[in-house]
């Protein structure tokens, strides 16, 4: 009698389940692969960020604020479904996490709850701050035990590291984008949000602008660069940004755009990339494995993907992308949704690290963290940036640390806060 053999998993098959949307069988591959002994550093990040992803799944975005209230920024009230399907998600990532007992310190995935515990050894996500008025309502509370960390930007622009080399933003720009949101188009909608945003950047970046499905209906070569990356002029920028035009029945050849971008990329400089786009690959690409492709070969650019009006089978196609590039995803359905979740995407992360040198905590700013007392170091941006700022805690202790650019340095102030005032005394702390 011959004996059956069980076929091994592998890294591509975990791949292909997160093209094809099936996040937590892409958890399970990848999960039985360190568990068959697969050390590889790209399938533990792959991992945690599919874990986070998984339990981070349904975060609404911001809804527009009241003009009067400056940084207030407040979120869509989640549907019941939404609520019992992000509900589902953490029981089955919890679940899963206990039988392999094994929990990889995560990238965090922008786009789900926004107060999901989710456990990684002596730090924990609490949730993400979520009125910059001061209010971060609906947290869990702080454990007696705990101590509580939130990592802030204290400016009004979206901060943007010295070292980061170009900003290449990709706009979609296929038929798609001339249908109507809310009584305007959605490409109107995406210009005004843009030339916001490039109000607000600062002027010593290079930023680099790409489009696709423009100029040609059904055509998957319609890709092209309106801006090469260079030092921002805003005046020139925001021109071109008001003369995209989609194309009828123009594709979305999301793969092509990404490799063409990596193209203008250095291996070794900080660069972020921000995709917007409105809906899926239709030109039978894989941008997946070009976001991949991406990660392994250019480790110190960030690829952050928005998602524009997308229904449900779009949004997980496109998080895939930003969960293959280690990278955040965002949702947004109006200006100024789109306008902070761009401003977030190049904004970068804060790592956390225990006294050991161990990194606990991969987030982006306005994350809120509950920490077992000691000492902890955050840094911000690539693993080969400096030290930010090393502070200790203690227990029922809550700390903000608000992160500033002054004179091409950062700058980072500690202070004592509570969860009702994470954003009070932003003046002292600029």
């Amino acid at each position: 009698m011959t004996a059956e053999t069980t076929p091994q998993p592998s890294l591509e098959e975990a791949l292909n389940q997160l093209r094809a949307g099936q996040l937590a069988t892409a958890l399970q591959t990848l999960e039985a692969l360190i568990a068959a002994g697969d050390n590889r550093h790209e399938v533990e990040e792959l991992a945690a960020t599919v874990r986070l992803q998984l339990a981070l799944s349904r975060r609404e975005p911001p809804r527009e604020a009241p003009a009067p209230r400056r940084w207030q920024w407040q979120w869509q009230r989640p549907s019941l479904p939404r609520v019992a399907g992000a509900v589902l998600f953490l029981a089955v990532c919890v679940m899963l996490a206990g039988m392999i007992g094994r929990i990889a310190s995560p990238t965090l995935w922008q786009g789900g709850s926004a107060h999901t515990l989710t456990p990684i050894g002596q730090a924990v996500i609490a949730g993400t701050v979520t009125d910059r008025t001061g209010a971060a309502s609906n947290l869990p509370p702080l454990a007696p035990e705990m101590g509580r960390i939130v990592v802030i930007n204290a400016g009004d622009e979206p901060l943007v590291l010295p070292t980061v080399s170009q900003i290449h933003l990709i706009l979609d720009a296929s038929g798609s984008m001339l249908a109507r949101l809310n009584g305007e188009q959605k490409i109107a909608i995406a210009r005004t949000a843009l030339q916001q945003l490039i109000d607000r950047l600062p002027a010593d970046i290079p930023v680099g602008l790409h489009t696709y499905g423009r100029n040609r209906p059904h055509d998957c070569s319609d890709i092209e660069m309106l801006a090469a990356p260079a030092p921002l002029d805003p005046a020139a920028l925001q021109t071109k940004v008001a003369a995209i035009t989609p194309a009828p029945w123009g594709r979305t050849p999301l793969a092509a755009s990404l490799a063409a971008t990596l193209q203008l990329l250095d291996p070794q400089q900080p660069a972020s990339i921000v995709l917007l786009s409105d809906g899926e690959e239709s030109c039978n690409g894989d941008p997946v494995t070009v976001a991949a492709q991406m990660r392994a070969s250019h480790p110190y650019a960030q690829l952050h993907v928005i998602g524009f009006a997308v229904n449900d089978e779009q949004e997980r196609s496109l998080q895939a992308i930003a969960a293959a590039a280690e990278g955040a995803y965002y949702t947004a359905d109006n200006v100024e949704q789109l306008v902070a979740a761009m401003s977030r995407a190049i904004t970068p992360v804060f790592r956390l690290y225990d006294q050991q040198g161990n990194e606990l905590i991969r987030a982006p700013f306005d994350t809120i963290v509950d920490v077992t007392p000691g000492r902890y170091t955050i840094m911000v941006g690539d693993e080969q940036a400096t030290p930010l700022q090393t502070l200790t805690i203690a227990a029922g202790e809550t700390l903000r640390v608000a992160v500033t650019v002054r004179n091409g340095q950062l700058l980072a102030t500690v202070e004592e806060a509570n969860d009702a005032a994470i954003y009070s005394a932003r003046a002292e702390s600029r």
